[in-house]
């Protein structure tokens, strides 16, 4: 049997992207959503809110009806991706030699400066991938992010804000790149947007780079 693809979301609910979310829905999120999706019923989609450190993070699953509203606080970047890395049962390796795990973030502020209380996911280490131990720890955005690679997770990143240095840090981390490297797709309708697509997210990257199609009026005859 196939194993079941999926992509989880992760999405920050705080007031600095409430005004930000419908432009990310349709600009982004529905594109990748749609083309990941297809007509594949294999695929698992899933969503996690991160608010701030007193409120507990949301989880609920995924549809494309449900782009409503969302709770909002404040951000705390390293819980939310650590608790969308519980979602993905560990596997050792590619499958059919291609990531099948798949994670975006968005996000509107800088995470939490400082390491917060963690619960790190089962993951493989390079260069025999021996499974490194689960448990709690204290660890920043950025440090979470490293483990992306090691669970053979994709993690993407769209935020309204070009200029975030920190979440192109937390992208970078979690794709092994290193700074200023990272592949942007520069959408024209919203340049002022930072789009960071995993190179393995093969769906997400040809959703985002189809031109957009105006409509052109027709010529009325000339008699």
């Amino acid at each position: 049997m196939a194993e079941t693809k999926q992509l989880v979301l992760v999405v920050e609910g705080t007031d600095a992207l409430r005004p930000h979310w419908p432009t990310i829905v349709s600009n982004y999120l529905e594109k990748v959503i749609r083309s990941y999706c297809g007509t594949d019923n294999q695929k698992e989609l899933a969503l996690v809110i991160f608010n701030n450190h007193e409120a507990r993070n949301s989880l609920f699953l995924f549809f494309l009806s449900s782009t409503g509203d969302i709770p909002f606080g404040a951000a705390a970047t390293a819980e939310g991706l650590s608790e969308a890395l519980m979602m993905f049962p560990y596997v050792n390796g590619f499958q059919n030699g291609r990531l099948e795990k798949h994670c975006i973030l968005v996000a509107a502020s800088n995470p939490y400066p400082h390491p917060t209380p963690v619960y790190t996911p089962p993951c493989f280490i390079p260069p025999h991938y021996k499974v490194m131990k689960t448990g709690n720890l204290l660890c920043d955005a950025e440090t979470v992010a490293k483990s992306f690679s090691t669970s053979f997770v994709s993690l993407s990143v769209i935020s309204p804000w070009r200029n975030i240095p920190k979440l192109e840090a937390i992208y970078n981390a979690a794709n092994g790149l290193l700074p200023k490297t990272g592949r942007n797709i520069r959408i024209m309708t919203n340049p002022e947007n930072l789009v960071l697509i995993s190179e393995h997210f093969i769906e997400a990257r040809l959703a985002l780079s189809q031109p957009e199609i105006t409509k052109v009026p027709p010529k009325r005859a000339v008699w």
